[in-house]
């Protein structure tokens, strides 16, 4: 009966009813919304979207890094543990290569 209703009105509605528990119907008004907002209104929430994917994706790269590193200190522990390079890939998934720059990289430095 909700969907019913919205079908019929949902151009002539100007507000999103308190009481809807329907996820899809939520995003339904709210879509149906947009389409009265003025250019200025939608390029706002397009730039804030654009901003909120920005923002996740500057998260996702830090996260990567920070993984990246701590597999590298990992390796270089194993390594100056005396365990094989074949092993520390297989332990940290990480390829031989991969392992076998790591450590050139650390006695680079050393």
């Amino acid at each position: 009966d909700k969907w019913i209703y919205f079908i019929k009105k949902a151009e002539t509605l100007d507000l999103i009813p308190e009481n809807l528990n329907d996820e899809g119907l939520t995003a339904a008004y709210a879509d149906a919304n947009r389409n009265t907002w003025s250019k200025e209104e939608l390029a706002a929430y397009d730039y804030a979207g654009i901003r909120e994917q920005d923002g996740r994706g500057r998260e996702q790269k830090a996260e990567q890094r920070g993984e990246i590193k701590m597999k590298a200190k990992l390796v270089i522990e194993m390594f100056k543990e005396g365990i094989e390079n074949e092993r520390i890939a297989k332990i940290t998934k990480l390829t031989l290569s991969e392992v076998e720059e790591i450590i050139q990289n650390y006695l680079k430095m050393t």
